[in-house]
């Protein structure tokens, strides 16, 4: 963390060589679990776990102990830690056993959803190979990307309100000039326009306004009980219904966002949508590319630029081929 001035989060890592006997690391699973019960900061694990998560980190012939692979994928859920996504090779180590070369990826690094929060873009590099028959890892920690424009996404809460359908219905059957695809485009993106005018007046913040509906009740409580009249006590009980109303409109914009539709309906599940989101975009996040010329380019700026040669590089070509 040299060179961070600003820096006020206290980090914890924990750095893993791991015995190569199932048995023997029941100890190092236990001691993970025994800090993960009390550590509230920032926590990173990283090192040699000599054991594998998914056969699909394995290649050779040699069968495999799924037990072992069991018991460390059960003490990463116990210890609420998630992995980091890498780039690089996909093993860290080869060897020979039983007279034949194998390759596994031994090594790896996991955080805490508290580390997500606050390095959302931490990243890991599987370097080459030099003295060692397993790979060094490289950590890097960058602040969040700077924000872009939104896309335009279809919000499923928006149907609850009872207007919805008629309203959609009418932008809909507006006349509109020309034909065919070109008439459908032009009605698409001028609902598109209409749909986030009508959600900001519709809903506004919904996350503003569920902590104004909770201010509403607290207050709604505090004057019927200076002054418990039948107008104070129906006022107290509409309050919690726009409160309610307000997190079930949460909790369906989180549930849309994780993409998770298999839970239980009603379930509150807001930190877990949260989370989910957090690590699916953890795991897409693009921290390096190469270029044209086969270099790596890790600069945001020239990631983005060069996605953008290579597409364009690509319509050009289609264009000659189809010339």
């Amino acid at each position: 963390m040299a060179g961070h001035d600003n820096w006020t989060e206290t980090v914890n890592a924990s750095f893993i060589y791991a015995k190569c006997s199932k048995a023997e690391r029941q100890t190092l699973w236990s001691e993970l679990s025994s800090i993960a019960r009390s550590i509230t900061r920032l926590w990173l694990v990283g090192g040699d776990f000599n054991v594998i998560s998914t056969l699909a980190e394995y290649t050779g012939r040699a069968p495999q102990d799924l037990g072992a692979i069991s018991d460390f994928n059960t003490a990463i859920s116990n210890c609420r830690l998630q992995e980091l996504s890498y780039t690089g090779s996909s093993y860290t180590w080869s060897g020979i056993r039983a007279g034949t070369r194998i390759w596994k990826r031994l090594e790896k690094t996991l955080v805490n959803q508290q580390w997500l929060d606050f390095l959302p873009n931490t990243s890991v590099q599987h370097l080459n190979h030099t003295s060692s028959d397993h790979s060094p890892l490289l950590v890097s920690m960058r602040p969040a990307s700077a924000s872009v424009p939104k896309s335009f996404k279809f919000q499923t809460f928006w149907i609850s309100n009872p207007g919805f359908i008629s309203t959609v219905q009418s932008n809909w059957e507006l006349s509109t000039q020309g034909y065919g695809m070109y008439r459908l485009a032009f009605k698409l993106k001028r609902l598109k326009t209409w749909l986030r005018h009508w959600s900001k007046h519709q809903f506004g913040d919904i996350f503003q306004a569920a902590r104004q509906h909770e201010i509403e009740v607290q207050q709604k409580e505090v004057l019927y009980e200076a002054n418990p009249t039948e107008e104070a006590r129906e006022a107290l009980h509409c309050a919690p219904g726009r409160l309610l109303q307000s997190l079930r409109v949460q909790e369906e914009y989180w549930r849309q966002k994780a993409r998770l539709q298999w839970l239980k309906d009603g379930d509150c599940n807001t930190r877990f949508f949260h989370a989910s989101v957090r690590e699916k975009r953890t795991k897409l996040a693009i921290h390096r590319i190469k270029d044209g010329e086969e270099a790596w380019v890790d600069d945001e700026e020239q990631i983005a630029r060069e996605a953008v040669d290579f597409f364009q590089r690509l319509l050009t070509a289609e264009e000659v081929g189809g010339g």
